[in-house]
């Protein structure tokens, strides 16, 4: 009677340990928000609730890659029409989701190299899509390699998904949108191109300036370099850089999405409420229609 009874004191006591376990690791994942580092990713890299996904071309995942993670080049995720680029239908991204091997209810890691606006870029994407777990590996590659961990050239396939998308349409700003919100209080638009551009003094479209009313917060102003990374600047400093838009939602935009998208990335982790404008300024700004504003 006593073994048996010892016998389930001791299923209970490992019943009890695998549940702790379990909420410590629950935590663990979840502790640096939407930004984490590689000392969290190598540590994480092969747990079977992660996807890590690299943005970068075929050719330069193939020359090394962070182990475990799978190749979904960042120009898959949008349709380029002449010079405009626009997001993907949610029927082209589930496809290109569910061929890669995609799950929608696992937590995706993505990196790329120094060029932060393509990860940027599938971040929103996956956000627009109702992914619910997201996170972007701060220093890229770049700090992956400088830490000496290990790389691979072998190509990681995973079997096809039936991916599920859940659109939040919210996240994605229309020209429409942005122009209802010229004379919305409650919103903050923010124009994340380099300040020439901001200004007027140079431009990528036909026309020079910005959208009427936003702030000019270049993204690479998001960025420090720190042992000869690029990595992305503390929370502090960035509460500090975004201070103008608190309790507002975000607009943001640049050229066609991308550097948006990336400034995108820093505002969720500020937990700011924000979507991007996806036509950005290449829409806005070669549209004779629309209003614009140049810098004095």
């Amino acid at each position: 009677m006593r073994n048996t009874v010892n016998s389930i004191i001791n299923v209970l006591v490992c019943f009890v340990a695998l549940l702790a376990s379990t909420s410590v690791q629950a935590i663990t994942l979840d502790s640096q928000g939407f930004i984490v580092n590689v000392e969290w990713l190598s540590e994480n890299q092969f747990d079977t609730d992660i996807q890590i996904i690299d943005v970068r071309d075929e050719t330069s995942y193939l020359q090394g890659h962070i182990a475990n993670a799978i190749n979904i080049p960042v120009s898959k995720t949008f349709v380029q029409s002449g010079e405009e680029s626009r997001i993907g239908s949610l029927k082209y991204l589930q496809q290109l989701l569910s061929h890669a091997g995609i799950q929608h209810n696992k937590m995706i890691v993505v990196y790329a190299d120094d060029i932060y606006k393509d990860a940027g870029r599938l971040f929103w994407v996956l956000e627009v899509l109702g992914h619910k777990q997201m996170k972007l590996l701060n220093g890229g590659f770049p700090a992956w390699l400088k830490n000496d961990l290990p790389v691979s050239k072998l190509a990681t396939l995973l079997m096809p998904s039936e991916y599920i998308p859940r659109a939040k349409p919210e996240r994605l700003v229309s020209q429409l949108s942005m122009l209802l919100a010229l004379n919305d209080t409650s919103i903050h638009i923010i124009d994340v191109r380099p300040a020439d551009e901001y200004s007027g003094k140079t431009s990528k479209s036909t026309r020079f300036g910005h959208i009427p009313g936003a702030n000019s917060v270049p993204v690479d102003l998001n960025f420090e370099i720190v042992d000869g990374v690029k990595v992305i600047k503390p929370i502090e400093q960035l509460r500090v850089l975004y201070g103008s838009a608190e309790g507002k939602t975000v607009y943001a935009y640049c050229n066609k999405g991308k550097a948006s998208s990336m400034t995108y990335t820093i505002l969720r982790q500020l937990q700011h409420d924000v979507a991007v404008y996806d036509g950005s300024w290449y829409e806005w700004g070669n549209d004779p229609e629309l209003p614009i504003q140049r810098s004095r």
